[in-house]
């Protein structure tokens, strides 16, 4: 794109900055004799031809368990333990955390969370919901996340962190512009990952606007 200087530049440096931001589910699950456990991303549109999912800076991952009472008996007291790949359990959005209208208990020790059920009826189910924000940290990295119960593992889920690099120049750069001078920007955007990259925003301001 062009700029046109105007009479109201003369004297002025022109500051320009860019900023790009924004940057079918197949559940795992692992089974006992009376109970399965389920672990999935619910995110199919950042589902890839690998398996895993893609998500960028901003992005929330939502994670979704599931817990079947397979058998004819009321079960009691079970503790449901979910594996994240980063120790720090701020970045996870506890507030978010849903178990469909049930008691229950939760808290952050050792790089999981633990989940407390009082009681799941037979042939009832327990889902458990909750979000994690993708920051700055997180990029170029993999989180991967287990879920288990009574010693039983669900298959990892796979989210990789991806990104865009972005790169700006003046086309037609000089020492000064006068009024009606046109300075030609160029902005590059570059998808650095092998994952396809959606819903970028790309903010360009021109002095503060």
């Amino acid at each position: 794109y062009t700029y046109v200087v105007a009479q109201e530049d003369i004297g002025k440096r022109i500051e320009n900055v860019a900023t790009v931001e924004g940057m079918s589910t197949t559940p795992v699950y692992a089974e006992t004799e009376n109970k399965r456990i389920t672990k999935q991303i619910t995110d199919t549109e950042k589902l890839q031809d690998d398996g895993t999912y893609a998500y960028h800076v901003g992005n929330k991952i939502n994670y979704k368990i599931t817990v079947e009472n397979v058998s004819s008996e009321e079960l009691t007291n079970l503790t449901i333990s979910d594996f994240m790949t980063y120790p720090d359990g701020a970045r996870v959005d506890s507030e978010n955390i849903a178990v469909n209208k049930l008691p229950f208990g939760v808290s952050w020790n050792a790089q999981r969370w633990v989940f407390e059920i009082k009681s799941i009826p037979s042939r009832g189910t327990v889902t458990i919901t909750y979000t994690y924000t993708v920051d700055k940290d997180d990029f170029g990295k993999t989180i991967y996340n287990v879920a288990a119960l009574d010693g039983a593992e669900t298959e990892k889920t796979t989210a990789v962190i991806t990104g865009a690099r972005l790169e700006k120049r003046v086309e037609n750069k000089k020492e000064c512009y006068l009024p009606g001078d046109i300075v030609t920007y160029q902005i590059t955007v570059t998808n650095t990952s092998s994952a396809k990259l959606t819903d970028l925003k790309v903010k360009d301001e021109i002095n503060g606007k």
